[in-house]
C-alpha cells in the first residue's frame, strides 16, 4: 500500500512531463487531415514546458495539475482533429494551424492587442480613481451615505453587459463608448466596495487619529485610504477580468479594432481557426495582466 501511494506521487510528479513527449510525439504522426505549419505549434509546446520546468522548480508541484489537464486537452485536440479527423473540420481546426495564426496575423493581433489595452488601461484607471475618491467622501460622511448608499447598491448590482449596447448607440464614437462602459463597469461596484470598507474602519482607530488632532483631509488620505488599499487592490483581478469581457463584448457588437473585432471578424467569415486563435490570445492577455496585479499585491501590500 505504501509502495503504491509513493508511486502514485511520483508519477503524477511526471505526468506532465509524459504528456508533453507524448503530444511532441504524435505531431509527426500522419494523420487524416494536413496540418499547416506545425513548427509554430512544436516552439509554442516547448515555451510552454520550459515555463512548467521553471515554476516547477520555483514553486514545487503547484503547477503540475494544471499542466496535466493542458497537455491532455492538446491531445485529444490533436488526435480528435488532425490525427482521425473526427472532429468537424470547420468548427476544430488541428491545433498547428490555430497556432500558425499566432504567427501569420502578428502584426494584425498585435495592433488590436493595442488598441484593446489603451481602451482597458484607460477606462480602468478612470473608473478606478473615480470611485476611490467619490467612495472615500461618501464613506467618510454619513449623510451622504445614506443618501447614495442605496442608489449605488441598485445599480452596481445591474450587468454592465446589458447596457453595453444602449452605450454603444449613443455615444460619438466607438472609443468613448468602449472607455464610458469598462468605466462603468468597474466604477459602481469598486464605489460600492469602498463605502462598505470605509464604514466597517475600526472607531478605536479614528478615534485615536483624533486624539491627535488630525485633519479631515489628512484622516481621509492617511488613515482612511490605506485600510481601504487592500480591499481596494484586492478587488483588481475580477475588475480586469470583468472590464476585458465588457471591452470584448463591445468589440464584437460594432468594433473596428481590437481583439474582440478580430474574433469578431474572423467568425464573420467562418475562419474559426482565427476563432479559436483569437480566444486563446485573450485568455493569455487577461491571465498575464491578472498575474501583474497579484505580483504588485505581494510586493506593494506586505504590510496588509
Amino acid at each position: 500500500m505504501k509502495f503504491l501511494k509513493t508511486f502514485g506521487k511520483f508519477f503524477l510528479k511526471i505526468l506532465p512531463n509524459i504528456l508533453f513527449i507524448v503530444l511532441i510525439a504524435l505531431m509527426f504522426v500522419s494523420g487524416e487531415r494536413k496540418a499547416d505549419k506545425p513548427l509554430y505549434f512544436i516552439v509554442a509546446v516547448s515555451a510552454m514546458h520550459i515555463y512548467f520546468l521553471i515554476s516547477r522548480f520555483r514553486h514545487k508541484d503547484q503547477s503540475t495539475g494544471a499542466f496535466s489537464i493542458l497537455y491532455l486537452f492538446l491531445i485529444i485536440w490533436e488526435i480528435g482533429s488532425r490525427i482521425t479527423g473526427k472532429a468537424n473540420a470547420i468548427l476544430m481546426p488541428p491545433p498547428e494551424n490555430v497556432f500558425a495564426v499566432f504567427y501569420d496575423d502578428r502584426k494584425v493581433i498585435l495592433k488590436g492587442l493595442g488598441s484593446s489595452m489603451y481602451l482597458l488601461v484607460f477606462g480602468l484607471l478612470t473608473g478606478i480613481i473615480v470611485s476611490i475618491i467619490l467612495g472615500l467622501i461618501i464613506g467618510w460622511v454619513p449623510r451622504l451615505k445614506n443618501a447614495a448608499f442605496p442608489i449605488v447598491k441598485v445599480i452596481s448590482a445591474i450587468p454592465p453587459l446589458i447596457y453595453t449596447p444602449y452605450v454603444i448607440s449613443f455615444m460619438p464614437t466607438f472609443k468613448s463608448a468602449s472607455i464610458f462602459v469598462i468605466f462603468l463597469g468597474v466604477f459602481w461596484p469598486m464605489l460600492m466596495s469602498i463605502i462598505n470598507r470605509v464604514s466597517e474602519i475600526d472607531p478605536t482607530l479614528i478615534q485615536c487619529s483624533h486624539s491627535l488632532n488630525i485633519k479631515p483631509f489628512t484622516m481621509v488620505t492617511r488613515v482612511v485610504f490605506p485600510y481601504c488599499l487592500p480591499s481596494i487592490v484586492g478587488g483588481l483581478p475580477i475588475g480586469i477580468s470583468m472590464s476585458f469581457m465588457i471591452l470584448t463584448f463591445a468589440e464584437l457588437l460594432g468594433g473596428d479594432s481590437g481583439l474582440g473585432f478580430f474574433v469578431s471578424r474572423a467568425s464573420q467569415n467562418s475562419n474559426y481557426t482565427r476563432v479559436i486563435a483569437g480566444i486563446i490570445i485573450i485568455g493569455i492577455v487577461v491571465t498575464v495582466v491578472n498575474a501583474l496585479v497579484h505580483l504588485l499585491q505581494k510586493r506593494i501590500l506586505r504590510w496588509a
